[in-house]
Order: structure tokens, then C-alpha cells, then sequence
């Protein structure tokens, strides 16, 4: 969604540069958009709020798994390495010296 109310700024002439932020929501919202298209920005500024209603309460539970544990806590000290990626890392990979060990054996 973001990518296509991102696509419409584009469209007239709006290039806000970075990742998605309130900055870039407000500038999208401001424009001046005629008819259907302007109906399309309000649908998808609608569905992305309902998303991102729904999505938060897993985002705090994933934070407090991660803060819970010490190995992903030890990740998220390292820049751009969040909640998820950290639990993602700890919970594929898991004791990377225990894997390192077993595979030196075979």
C-alpha cells in the first residue's frame, strides 16, 4: 500500500526521499487529487491504518521476546538490527558456536 500512495506522490510530482514516515503521510495526504484518484488515496491510507492497527499488538509482543532474551538483546546493540531480525536470527541459527562445533566434527 505504501508503495502505491507512494507511487501517486510520484505521479504529481512529490518526492519525498526516505522510507515511509508521518512526514511523508502528511505530504501524500495534502495533495491535491481529483475524483477516483483522490478516492484511491483515502482507501489506501485507510486499509494501511487498519493494517497497522492490527499488526501493532504483534510488534509489541515481539519486542517483549526479544527484550526477554539475551541473545537477541546482544543483536539489537549492532545498527539496523531491530526486535525481528534479532528473534529471526536467535530462533534459525540459534548458539552459532554449538553449530560451529558440529560441523568441525563431520
Amino acid at each position: 500500500m505504501t508503495n502505491q500512495l507512494d507511487g501517486m506522490a510520484k505521479n504529481e510530482g512529490l518526492l519525498v526521499p526516505g522510507g515511509w514516515s508521518g512526514k511523508r503521510r502528511k505530504a501524500i495526504e495534502a495533495l491535491p487529487l481529483p475524483g477516483w484518484y483522490g478516492e484511491r488515496r483515502k482507501d489506501l491510507l485507510g486499509l494501511l491504518d487498519r493494517l497497522e492497527e492490527r499488526i501493532a499488538p504483534l510488534n509489541k509482543a515481539v519486542s517483549q521476546a526479544a527484550a526477554n532474551n539475551a541473545e537477541a538483546c546482544l543483536l539489537m546493540t549492532h545498527p539496523g538490527v531491530g526486535p525481528v531480525v534479532s528473534l529471526a536470527y536467535v530462533l534459525t541459527i540459534g548458539n552459532w558456536q554449538f553449530a560451529i562445533q558440529v560441523r568441525n566434527y563431520t
